[in-house]
C-alpha cells in the first residue's frame, strides 16, 4: 500500500463522526428506563406499539378508549398526554366520544375531515413535530383506524407508517393502532389483520379481538398474538348488546378478571348444554309419549321388561331396536325408573310421570325432579 493511500485511510478515520453511537450515552439511557407501565392494563405497554385487530362491530375502538380511560382513572397516565385520531365514525358518534373522553382530560381529538385535519397527511406532520419539539415523551397516540392513515395493502405505505411510529417510540411515545380484520377468520376462528405482512411485523404487540354473545351481554376476548414485552395472554371485557347512548355503552363496558371469565364460561357452557338437552327432548317427544303409554300398558299385566317395551316401541314407531334402547337409556331416572327385579334379573321399567307432569316437563315449567306423580 502506498504512503498516499495509507494517509487517506487515516484521515477518513479521524474525520468519521462517532457522535451517532449510543454507547457513550448508555448510562443515561439506562437510568431513563422505568418499570413497565400500561396505557391499557395488561395489553398496551407504555413506549411500545400495540395493534388491536378485530372485525367490524366487535368493539376495538370502544375497548381501546375504555382501557385507556381506566388507566387515567388509576393515575397511570394523564389525559392531557393522550391524543385520539380517528376517521372511522359518524358525526354523532364522534361528538359523543369526544364529549365522554373529555371528562378524562383527553382534549386532543383529531377527526379526519374536520377543521382542516387530513389524517393521511397530518399524521406524519404531527409525529415529526412532536419528535422535533421533544414532546413525544409519555405521549399516548391512538390511531383509529389504520386504513385512515395509510394503505395496509401497500408495502411502501406500511413501511412509511412503521418508520414514523418507530421514531416516535424512540422519542418516548406510545402508539395504539386499531385495524380491521379480513372477512374470514383463521383456522382457530381468530381474526387476521388485513393487509401485507408489514402490518403485523411493524408492531411490538398484537391482540386479536373475538366476540361472543350471551343473552343481553357481549363478551370480548383480547387474544395475544405477538408480544415483545410483558402482556397477558388473554384479556376480557364485556358490554351490553343494547344501550341508549354511547355514554351508557361506555360506562357499562368493563374489564373481566380471569376468575370471573372462567365462571361466565362455565355458565355459558351449562346453558348451552341445557338448551341442547331441551331441544333434544322436544325432538324425542313423540317417542317419549309412546314409551310412557307402552310402559303403563305393560305394567298392568306385569310385562314391563326392557325387551318387551323396547320391541313394542320399535314396532310402534320408526325407531330401530337399538335406537329404541337409546330412548329408554337416555331418560332413565328422569322420566322412568329401571330396576333389575324381574325374572332372571330382567330390567323392569316403571313410569314416573303423569300426563300432566309430562306436559309441564316439555313446556319447561318445572325441573324433572319436581314432576314425579302417580301414574294416571
Amino acid at each position: 500500500m502506498s504512503n498516499t493511500s495509507q494517509t487517506n485511510i487515516e484521515l477518513d478515520a479521524k474525520s468519521f463522526d462517532f457522535d451517532y453511537s449510543i454507547t457513550p450515552h448508555l448510562d443515561k439511557m439506562r437510568a431513563s428506563i422505568k418499570d413497565t407501565k400500561y396505557a391499557i392494563a395488561e395489553v398496551a405497554v407504555i413506549g411500545k406499539h400495540t395493534l388491536m385487530v378485530a372485525q367490524a362491530s366487535v368493539g376495538k375502538s370502544l375497548i381501546t378508549l375504555k382501557g385507556v380511560c381506566n388507566q387515567i382513572d388509576l393515575g397511570e397516565i394523564l389525559g392531557k398526554d393522550v391524543t385520539y385520531m380517528t376517521g372511522d365514525a359518524g358525526f354523532t358518534d364522534i361528538v359523543e366520544k369526544a364529549e365522554l373522553i373529555q371528562n378524562y382530560g383527553i382534549n386532543q381529538v383529531y377527526v379526519d375531515g374536520f377543521h382542516g385535519f387530513n389524517l393521511r397527511a397530518d399524521f406524519y406532520n404531527i409525529m415529526d413535530k412532536l419528535i422535533k419539539n421533544k414532546k413525544a415523551l409519555e405521549r399516548v397516540l391512538i390511531v383509529d383506524v389504520l386504513r385512515n392513515v395509510t394503505n395496509p395493502m401497500d408495502k411502501k405505505d406500511m413501511q412509511k407508517y412503521n418508520e414514523s411510529v418507530n421514531k416516535f417510540l424512540l422519542a418516548g411515545g406510545t402508539v395504539i393502532t386499531c385495524t380491521h380484520a379480513n372477512k374470514h377468520l383463521d383456522l382457530d376462528n381468530k381474526p387476521i389483520p388485513e393487509g401485507v405482512s408489514d402490518v403485523r411485523d411493524g408492531c411490538d404487540c398484537i391482540f386479536l379481538l373475538t366476540k361472543t354473545t350471551d343473552g343481553s351481554d357481549s363478551y370480548v376476548t383480547l387474544n395475544r398474538d405477538k408480544a415483545k414485552c410483558v402482556v397477558s395472554e388473554k384479556v376480557r371485557y364485556t358490554y351490553p348488546n343494547s344501550a341508549q347512548s354511547y355514554q351508557e355503552l361506555f360506562n357499562q363496558t368493563r374489564y373481566i378478571s380471569e376468575q370471573e371469565a372462567e365462571k361466565i364460561g362455565q355458565q355459558v357452557v351449562a346453558k348451552a348444554t341445557a338448551d341442547n338437552c331441551s331441544n333434544q327432548r322436544q325432538l324425542d317427544k313423540r317417542y317419549i309419549d309412546k314409551a310412557c303409554e307402552i310402559m303403563r300398558e305393560c305394567e298392568a299385566d306385569d310385562s314391563n321388561t326392557r325387551t318387551k317395551i323396547r320391541n313394542k316401541l320399535s314396532d310402534a314407531t320408526d325407531l330401530s331396536r337399538k335406537k329404541a334402547e337409546g330412548i329408554l337409556d337416555t331418560y332413565t331416572n328422569e322420566l322412568w325408573e329401571c330396576n333389575k327385579t324381574g325374572k332372571n334379573n330382567a330390567k323392569i321399567y316403571t313410569n314416573l310421570k303423569s300426563d300432566l307432569g309430562l306436559s309441564m316437563y316439555f313446556a319447561g315449567n318445572l325441573p324433572p325432579e319436581e314432576l314425579s306423580a302417580p301414574p294416571t
